[in-house]
């Protein structure tokens, strides 16, 4: 039992060596073509705008909710929700409007 522990512990510490850490990210960094590091990039971008878009998961939430309600033939229901996100991306671009 004491032998599992030790080799346990040493296959471990290979693991949290920092210096070996980086050495390896920056092996995997090189062999990344172009267009994945491209996308990285793309992928980054949106995500920055999605922070900056504070009714992003409202709206989102809003068109699930209607999606869910056509599925179950609440028609009506559905088009005011869609309605409703709507409404907040015409707020939303009166403000950039004005900015």
């Amino acid at each position: 039992m004491c032998r599992y522990k030790d080799m346990a512990k040493r296959s471990s510490e290979k693991f949290n060596n920092r210096q070996r850490k980086n050495s390896l990210m920056k092996k995997m960094a090189r062999r990344e073509s172009k267009e994945a590091k491209e996308d990285k990039k793309e992928m980054h971008e949106i995500m920055q705008e999605l922070k900056l878009d504070d009714n992003y998961t409202k709206k989102f939430g809003l068109l699930k909710k209607s999606c869910v309600l056509f599925f179950y033939g609440r028609y009506g229901d559905a088009f005011e929700q869609i309605a409703n996100a709507a409404e907040i991306i015409k707020n939303q671009r009166e403000i950039e409007k004005h900015k």
